[in-house]
């Protein structure tokens, strides 16, 4: 096989598998989105129909097309996209502090309405799916709620498998249903070729302004079809952009298409399907073939749940990277994609959260407005973002780059607007959700940075803290000490051993500042690289660098970094012992943050991921101790 098609065929298999991760969500959105907008127009106004379908349409191709595919996801932090990514560059570009402060919690609040949207998702959408069931048997109703949650737990338990596995899978089952829903969506088609109508974009723009009193009810209905756009963004780092564009423009948009215009053009042969919520499925004929939609509607909506999920996963990874979330247990499932992770602890709590909205709201309709909202939020916030990458880091003009996110903005603003309006009906959700995430990462990232600020006061240079102990009568022990940090320079990790020595009165004879710093490469040849320093009183700085999917093992660092220095690091590796410390919060001492506030991060605190559970240090060799923090 040739090069030239060993690359097709991987780029074939990139696009299935992309297929099946990132487009479950938008790909599902003809369930129930254009079955909503219908209650907003008139029953039997053919020319209101097909004004519907034109926005939807359009809102397809400039929303998700030309934002999305075309210009956002080509702005990429090491290849990850998403809302964080976007944090990330701009925040190399140094903007000044009064830009910089309203404009990262903007699009932090970006990111938490993306957890509200990462937990609707799958209730809405599988609850949609198996509402079809109505369709076949009215009796079988009751079993609709029971039957959702079964699904959604399965769901959650199989993301530990990672999504290149779920993807494989799922791609093949989403190209049937783009496939299927493209020709239900033809045959109406061509039994009401009017409906072509809808692909001029001025049926739409005629409308709202015809009707801008009726436009703010039905834009609110609209973007149910672009739901997913998001998640595309979020889920860059899986699969790369070139397959994620071929699978949209190739298969993706043309089902999406064809099914909303054939589902305007069923009410347009057949008005009384204008109240139907379960329009979709009148698109095929009862008995089997209805049977078999609904079967591959429910299995595709697990997998449309699938892309939020993963995009959650990711969006907390870029979190905690980015220092705005505790330490949760990341496990990395795939040795060539950064993104491709699962987090057992946020994969349970959202589960949790789905299952509880299930429970509640009962029905997809009573969920439709707090899904829009979560939706049309963090694309504003997105857009605000990717203009200051344009002007900030691309160095395109200012007046180019307000025309552009101007334009989308204007769309997105109106989507935003009409969601307000169904803010008591449970547009609370995401808003409550987001308030939530918010308090919890601005506090989060508050509190470390105080705290990095009182212990960084208190250390030095490893050269300067080497030249310290050698004017000073330090009793020293037998054996060595290591004390471990992840700022590379060392400063935090003396800050540690000064609060050690202040305590013990005594020192190890020989000293190791242990300094980790994870890089974006899947690992290294080999896995770490070492850089190690020796000074006078016998410290030493060990510089460790090694890729996303390697697991610090101290113990066996140490061991590497002693050959390179000819055995003088180590004693023995039995009389090696590694200090650790764990942060304990004085509540009510200080005046830094406020009372709830040092309360949430103290309760962080304590639930954070051990540093001993990530270094593989023996438990024997672990010196342990609670430094108190007046915060």
């Amino acid at each position: 096989m040739t090069e030239d098609s060993t690359k097709k065929t991987k780029m074939a298999a990139m696009t299935i598998a992309a297929l099946g991760v990132v487009f479950g969500d938008i790909g599902t959105s003809p369930l129930y989105a254009f079955s909503t907008a219908l209650q907003t127009i008139s029953q039997g106004n053919t020319s209101e129909i097909i004004s519907l379908a034109s926005l939807i349409v359009w809102a397809l191709i400039s929303i998700v097309t030309v934002k999305y595919v075309f210009l956002v996801m080509r702005t990429d932090y090491h290849g990850e996209g998403g809302i964080f990514a976007l944090y990330a560059i701009i925040r190399k570009a140094k903007l000044p502090r009064s830009i910089w402060t309203p404009l990262s919690l903007t699009l932090l609040i970006g990111a938490a309405l993306l957890y509200g949207d990462g937990t609707i998702t799958p209730a809405i959408s599988v609850l949609s799916a198996v509402s079809g069931l109505q369709t076949i048997d009215p009796s079988l109703a009751e079993w609709v709620i029971p039957i959702t949650v079964v699904i959604l737990i399965g769901l959650f338990s199989v993301q530990r498998f990672g999504t290149g596995k779920l993807g494989a899978l799922f791609g093949y089952i989403m190209l049937i249903w783009f496939i299927c829903i493209g020709l239900m969506g033809a045959y109406q088609i061509i039994h009401a070729p009017q409906v072509l109508a809808a692909l001029l974009p001025w049926n739409g723009v005629f409308f709202i302004i015809a009707h801008p009193h009726l436009a703010v009810i039905v834009l609110g209905a609209v973007v149910l079809a672009v739901t997913g756009a998001e998640a595309l963004y979020a889920d860059l780092g899986h699969f790369g952009r070139p397959a994620i564009a071929l699978a949209w423009h190739t298969i993706a948009l043309p089902g999406l298409m064809l099914n909303y215009l054939g589902q305007a053009a069923a009410v347009i042969l057949n008005p009384a399907l204008h109240t139907n919520p379960n329009l979709f499925y009148m698109l095929t004929p009862t008995g089997p073939m209805r049977i078999s939609m609904v079967i591959l509607a429910t299995v595709t909506t697990v997998i449309a749940s699938q892309a939020l999920i993963s995009g959650i996963f990711s969006l907390t990874s870029q979190a905690i990277d980015l220092n705005y979330f505790p330490r949760f247990a990341v496990f990395h499932t795939s040795s060539s994609t950064r993104g491709q992770i699962y987090m057992p602890a946020v994969n349970w709590i959202l589960a949790a959260v789905c299952l509880f909205l299930v429970i509640t709201f009962r029905s997809s309709d009573a969920l439709a407005g707090a899904y829009g909202l979560a939706v049309t939020g963090t694309m504003i916030c997105t857009t605000i973002g990717f203009g200051f990458v344009l002007h900030c880091t691309k160095g395109l003009k200012l007046a180019p780059v307000l025309a552009l996110c101007g334009f989308f903005f204007v769309i997105e603003f109106g989507f935003l607007i009409s969601c307000l309006g169904k803010l008591e009906t449970g547009g609370y959700v995401p808003v409550i959700l987001g308030i939530g995430m918010i308090s919890i990462m601005t506090t989060w990232k508050l509190g470390r940075r105080l705290i990095r600020k009182e212990i960084i006061t208190k250390g030095s240079p490893p050269d300067e803290f080497a030249k310290w102990l050698t004017k000073e009568s330090i009793p020293r022990v037998p054996g060595t000490i290591v004390f471990v940090a992840r700022r590379s320079d060392g400063i935090l990790a003396v800050a540690v051993a000064k609060e050690h020595l202040r305590r013990t009165g005594a020192l190890h004879e020989k000293v190791v500042i242990l300094t980790l710093e994870s890089v974006w490469a899947s690992a290294r040849a080999p896995l770490y690289s070492l850089n190690v320093k020796e000074f006078e009183s016998n410290v030493s700085h060990v510089q460790a660098t090694y890729g996303y999917m390697v697991i610090p093992d101290a113990p066996f660092l140490m061991e590497e970094a002693n050959k390179k220095v000819d055995g003088h690091l180590l004693s023995d590796a039995e009389n090696t012992f590694y200090v650790l410390f764990r942060e304990v919060i004085y509540e009510g001492s200080g005046h830094a943050m406020s009372t709830w506030r040092r309360s949430l991060f103290s309760w962080l605190s304590r639930n954070v991921q051990p540093a001993q559970n990530y270094l593989a240090v023996p438990s024997g060799q672990i010196v342990e101790f609670n430094w108190m923090i007046h915060l």
